[in-house]
């Protein structure tokens, strides 16, 4: 079948979704249009679209404010999902940089990811110069710097990478302070590189449905929630958080999302269970165990 539909103009586009029954002024419209984008901002109006018996398409109660009350919500939590991506991405490089190198020593990388990490290594001397000084003093003698360098350029793909490929009792201490086991924990870092890169890359997130669905640890048991929507990534991110810090403060920054953006009623679409906050996860007491490994490794 050929792509059939043509180029128009903002004020066409405006017209047409106008005459479909989308509520507005026609201006408002252009200038969301012009910011946006009309293929971006159709996923926000599509819950309203019906399809007639012609087969053609009309928008039934969609209000142009309510649709960008909608976008400003899924940008203000990819916002916020980001910012526990960074800093549980922060924390496990230092995390899998130190264990990994006191366990295999400073160079001691799997041999599967040697030539990833070559390849990223080449292109960070490109643009940071940290990297380029190692390898202008130390290149002579090291094909790669030691971990805690290499793990500052790599992506989160490479760190997965790493973290799969390292040694049982690296696997174990960096799983163990982040208050689940190995397998649980191989999951949640595919669970956060998926999360990371959709908040990179401006892609929708309230009523998303996960490809990689987050495996929820058999101590939590029974869930009331499920796992393939945005409220169990969310879930895994605030979990992580707490063990890395306690009191971190993020669940009050998601409740206040949520009031914030209350006219939306976004809950549903995301997934969240009635008293979401007293389900493991959130109510978690963030203690990990690392300083019961650290010394068993010690």
């Amino acid at each position: 079948m050929e792509y059939a539909k043509q180029w128009l103009s903002l004020e066409e586009q405006a017209d047409l979704l106008i005459g479909k029954g989308l509520v507005c002024r026609r201006e408002d419209l252009v200038a969301r249009l012009s910011e946006v984008g009309f293929y971006r901002l159709s996923a926000y109006w599509f819950p309203y679209k019906v399809k007639r018996r012609d087969g053609d398409s009309v928008l039934v109660g969609a209000h142009l404010d309510s649709i960008w009350e909608t976008y400003l919500l899924d940008c203000d939590l990819r916002t916020l999902m980001f910012s526990a991506v960074a800093r549980i991405e922060i924390y496990l490089r230092s995390q899998l940089a130190y264990f990994a190198s006191s366990v295999s020593g400073p160079f001691g990388y799997p041999e599967n990811s040697l030539r990833r990490l070559r390849r990223e290594y080449a292109a960070a001397q490109k643009s940071e110069l940290f990297m380029r000084h190692f390898a202008d003093t130390y290149g002579d003698s090291h094909q790669l710097p030691p971990y805690w360098v290499m793990v500052e350029a790599s992506t989160m793909g490479t760190i997965e990478a790493l973290y799969r490929d390292a040694e049982p009792e690296v696997r174990i201490v960096v799983a163990t302070n982040l208050g689940v086991r190995v397998p649980v924990f191989k999951n949640w870092l595919s669970v956060l590189r998926v999360a990371r890169n959709a908040c990179c890359h401006h892609s929708r997130i309230w009523n998303r449905v996960w490809g990689v669905r987050p495996v929820i640890p058999k101590d939590w048991g029974e869930v009331s929630f499920e796992n393939d929507r945005t409220f169990a990534v969310l879930t895994v991110l605030n979990h992580m958080l707490s063990c890395i810090d306690p009191d971190n403060g993020w669940v009050n920054e998601v409740e206040a999302l949520l009031a914030r953006y209350s006219t939306v009623a976004a809950e549903r679409k995301m997934g969240f269970p009635e008293e979401w906050k007293g389900i493991p996860g959130w109510k978690s007491d963030g203690k990990g165990r690392s300083g019961e490994v650290q010394e068993r490794m010690n």
